[in-house]
């Protein structure tokens, strides 16, 4: 349980300054005729003994969707993954395995249908097959 209380959020917006090597997010939500912003906050840090149990408490919660919209926003700026693994690695080897096949499939039926690649010495074959 999040003692800090869940982050609500409609939306997020990431804007990315390169020239400062920073992003900036906003976000906030929507009730009836309202709009909520969140406001800039500066984190208040706490000390404790290293290893304690609030080491690594986290200071705010996300549910599914404000985490997914985070993701893309972050994604927009340019933002990227450093790495692929954890749950996801299964799916990325399998999506890639899939690309792999799928492009050995396209050369082959490409092999298949359209003549041969000329040399250099040999002109280009024509639309009917004969050279031009």
């Amino acid at each position: 349980m999040n003692p800090y209380g869940d982050v609500r959020a409609d939306y997020f917006t990431v804007e990315s300054e390169r020239h400062l090597d920073k992003i900036n997010v906003a976000f906030g939500y929507t009730d009836g005729d309202w709009a909520y912003q969140a406001q800039p906050w500066f984190p208040i840090y706490t000390s404790f003994p290293k290893g304690s149990y609030f080491e690594r408490q986290p200071c705010f919660a996300l549910g599914r969707g404000p985490a997914q919209m985070l993701m893309d926003e972050l994604w927009k700026a340019g933002i990227r993954p450093t790495d692929f693994s954890g749950e996801n690695t299964s799916f990325l080897t399998a999506a890639l395995a899939a690309k792999d096949a799928n492009l050995n499939d396209l050369r082959l039926i490409l092999e298949r249908f359209l003549p041969p690649k000329p040399h250099n010495d040999q002109p280009a074959p024509g639309p009917d097959g004969r050279t031009w």
